[in-house]
């Protein structure tokens, strides 16, 4: 008796389907000039078909330097840019009030400015090595900051050296040290 009432359901349903007789309206069909509004009822909300995309609200596993490292990068690709041309000018600009006092140790031809410019030196092996690509970390605590540039064959890392002055961050010097020493002496990320 079970199987007979299963086959006569299973034949009514294909059956109302052949012939054209559904239990639900048929949907309105889209208009492809109009976009349906979001009060739109007509349409299927939901089923099978249905894609919903779940926004990415996941937390970034390495969070992007804040606004005051961004500003610190800013200042050091000028210092580095500067650097790369050996644009003294430039250098005391952004550098400490009384920096240009030393313009003529620094004079090209001297013996400073072959060592701080010249081809041989350690800081424009790196500034070169630079090439005016992105920045790394910037390290920072009161007073002072360093934003990482280039690391070495041998582990050093090479940072632009700031600290505050005269009510401004200004370039105090390219400094070479241990990443190790670069933290510690500098404090922690900003």
């Amino acid at each position: 008796m079970t199987l007979r009432i299963l086959f006569l359901a299973a034949s009514t349903a294909l059956l109302a389907v052949a012939c054209g007789d559904q239990l639900a309206p048929p949907a309105t069909p889209l208009d492809p000039t109009t976009t349906p509004s979001e009060s739109d009822t007509s349409q299927p909300t939901g089923g099978a078909d249905t894609v919903q995309v779940t926004p990415d609200t996941a937390e970034p596993t390495q969070p992007g330097p804040t606004a005051e490292a961004r500003a610190m990068q800013t200042l050091a690709r000028s210092v580095l840019v500067y650097w790369a041309a050996a644009d003294l000018d430039g250098l005391f600009a952004l550098g400490a009030t009384g920096g240009a006092d030393h313009r003529d140790e620094l004079a090209p031809g001297t013996q400073y400015h072959d060592y701080l410019f010249g081809p041989g030196s350690w800081q424009m092996e790196a500034v070169t090595a630079w090439n005016r690509g992105e920045l790394g970390e910037v390290r920072g605590d009161e007073g002072r900051r360093a934003v990482r540039f280039h690391t070495f064959a041998d582990g050093t890392v090479a940072a632009v050296d700031l600290s505050w002055d005269g009510g401004r961050w200004v370039f105090e010097n390219l400094v070479r040290v241990t990443a190790d020493e670069l933290a510690a002496t500098w404090g922690p990320l900003l």
